[in-house]
C-alpha cells in the first residue's frame, strides 16, 4: 500500500510539473532544450536526473526499506525517460529536420549547393599555392567585422554585395575580376551560402563553416572569432527573453511596438497583426536607416519593444537591434522585450490578433 501511495504521489509531482510546462512554456528557457537535448544519450540522461530527484527526496523518509527504494527508482526511471523522449521527438527532432534552430554547421554538409558554391580553407590554400589571387570579403555586419575579422578581408555586407560592387571596391576591370578568386565568408555559412547562390558566379565561393573556420588559422585572423559575446554581453542567449503569458500580455495592452527579425518568407506566412518586419541583415543601409527612424518615433511614445525571433540567427539580429538602438539613439530607458522560440505558441492558446 505504501508502495502504491508514493508512486501515485511522485507521477501526480512529475505530471503537474509537466503540464506546467506545457501551460507556460517558461520553466527552461527555448536554447537550453534546443542545445542541450541534442542526442539521444543525453535526453536519457535528463529523463534519469529528473527522476531521481523526488527519488532523493523520498529516500530520506524511507531509509530502512529498500524494496519501496528500488520500485520508486525503477517506476520514475522510466517516467524520466518517457519525458524525455517526448522533448526529443516533440521538439529536438523537428527543428533538426527542418533546419530552423539547429542547423548543422556547413562542413557536414554535403548536398549539391555546398559542392557548388563552398570552398573549404584547405582548398583556398591549395589556390593560392598556385598563385592565384584570392581576395576575401567579410559579408557580415559592421559591429562584427570590428570584434574580430580574417586579416586580408574587406568588409561590405552581402545585402550591398553585386559584382559591380565588388569590381569597385577592388578597383579591377572585368577581365581582371573573371581572373580572382572571391571567398566571401559569414559566421557559420549560413548568410554566404545564400550569397553565393544569390550571385551565382564560378570565382566567387562561400567559406564553408564561416568564421569559426579561423579557429585552425588563427595567423590569418585578428580580434575575437565569437562577436555575439563580445558585442551585448556573456548573457545574450537570454537576455531580454520573456515568456509567451509576458509577451502576450504586453501586446494586448498596445502600449508596445512589435517588431518581427525573422526572415522575410516567415513573416509573411504568418504575424502578429501590426508587427512591423525588421530584419538588418536582409536590409541595405538605407532601408535600415529608414525603419530605425520610423521605430525610433514609436518608442518616444510607446517606451516598450518587443522583438520577434525564431531562430539563432534571429536572435543575433534581435539583439543587434537593441543595441543599436541603445548606441546610436540613447533609449536605454525603453523596456526591450524578447520572444523567442514561441510565436507558434503565442498563436495557439493566446488571443492574439494574426495577420497572414
Amino acid at each position: 500500500m505504501k508502495i502504491l501511495k508514493f508512486s501515485i504521489m511522485i507521477l501526480f509531482f512529475l505530471l503537474l510539473l509537466f503540464l506546467f510546462a506545457r501551460k507556460s512554456f517558461a520553466f527552461l528557457p527555448p536554447e537550453f532544450l534546443v542545445q542541450t537535448f541534442s542526442s539521444i544519450g543525453i535526453i536519457l540522461a535528463s529523463g534519469v536526473a529528473l527522476a531521481i530527484i523526488p527519488l532523493i527526496a523520498v529516500r530520506l523518509f524511507l531509509k530502512r526499506n529498500k524494496r519501496i527504494i528500488v520500485i520508486l527508482l525503477v517506476n520514475n526511471v522510466i517516467l524520466g525517460i518517457a519525458i524525455g523522449f517526448f522533448f526529443y521527438y516533440r521538439y529536438y527532432l523537428p527543428v533538426r529536420k527542418d533546419s530552423y534552430l539547429v542547423r548543422p554547421l556547413a562542413p557536414k554538409l554535403i548536398g549539391d549547393n555546398v559542392r557548388k558554391y563552398g570552398i573549404s580553407m584547405q582548398a583556398i590554400e591549395e589556390e593560392e599555392e598556385k598563385k592565384r589571387k584570392v581576395c576575401f570579403i567579410d559579408i557580415r555586419e559592421p559591429e562584427e567585422f570590428a570584434v574580430g575579422h580574417c586579416k586580408k578581408a574587406y568588409n561590405e555586407r552581402g545585402v550591398e554585395l553585386s559584382k559591380e560592387r565588388i569590381k569597385k571596391i577592388f578597383k579591377i576591370s572585368d577581365k581582371d575580376f573573371q581572373e580572382i578568386l572571391f571567398i566571401i565568408y559569414c559566421h557559420d555559412g549560413d548568410r554566404s551560402i545564400d550569397l553565393a547562390k544569390r550571385m551565382n558566379l564560378p570565382n566567387i565561393k562561400y567559406l564553408i563553416g564561416g568564421v569559426l573556420q579561423f579557429k585552425e588559422n588563427l595567423e590569418n585572423f585578428q580580434g575575437l572569432i565569437e562577436p555575439s559575446e563580445a558585442l551585448f554581453g556573456k548573457e545574450y542567449t537570454t537576455k531580454y527573453q520573456i515568456n509567451v503569458k509576458l509577451a502576450a500580455d504586453i501586446i494586448k495592452s498596445k502600449k508596445s511596438v512589435v517588431v518581427d527579425v525573422r526572415g522575410r518568407k516567415y513573416y509573411e506566412v504568418m504575424h502578429i497583426k501590426g508587427s512591423q518586419w525588421f530584419r538588418i541583415g536582409n536590409m541595405t543601409f538605407l532601408e535600415v536607416e529608414e525603419a530605425m527612424e520610423k521605430l525610433t518615433k514609436q518608442l518616444s511614445k510607446r517606451k516598450q519593444l518587443v522583438v520577434i525571433a525564431n531562430g539563432y540567427g534571429d536572435l543575433f539580429y534581435a539583439q543587434l537591434l537593441i543595441y543599436r538602438l541603445i548606441r546610436d539613439y540613447n533609449l536605454s530607458e525603453i523596456d526591450y522585450n524578447i520572444l523567442f522560440n514561441q510565436i507558434d505558441y503565442i498563436f495557439k492558446y493566446y488571443d492574439i490578433p494574426v495577420q497572414k
